[in-house]
């Protein structure tokens, strides 16, 4: 994808906007470095959406994968079904820890039980 390629233009127009290099003749550098960062931003949060989908603790693996394989667009559908799909099979398991739990409360002696 072309969020990796835009990440050198992002740090360039950040630099011309922090070190404010705008005379009279660069100007235009600065309006174009501004529009750089509109641009470019977007397509860096397209880059690390699995990781940003991903509520496990696998998030940093898939962030630098996307950085890695982000770029040849299967790469990136590959791992935003991996993520999503980690998601899934996460809350299952959320669900059956509590399923479990709640099973296991039923039988001690704190709850309150009218059959005893």
């Amino acid at each position: 994808m072309l969020a990796v390629a835009s990440i050198p233009a992002i740090l360039w127009a950040l630099g011309m906007i922090l070190l404010g290099i705008a005379s009279d003749d660069l100007s235009a550098g600065l309006i174009t470095a501004l529009l750089s960062v509109i641009i470019n931003f977007p397509l860096v949060v397209l880059l690390i959406l699995p990781a940003l989908l991903n509520k496990t603790d696998k998030k940093w693996p898939i962030f630098i994968l996307s950085f890695l394989l982000g770029w040849t667009f299967i790469g990136w559908i590959i791992l935003l079904a991996v993520s999503i799909n980690t998601n899934k099979e996460a809350e299952r398991i959320r669900q059956q820890q509590m399923m479990m739990q709640m099973a296991g409360q039923q039988g001690s002696s704190d709850t309150f039980n009218p059959f005893q």
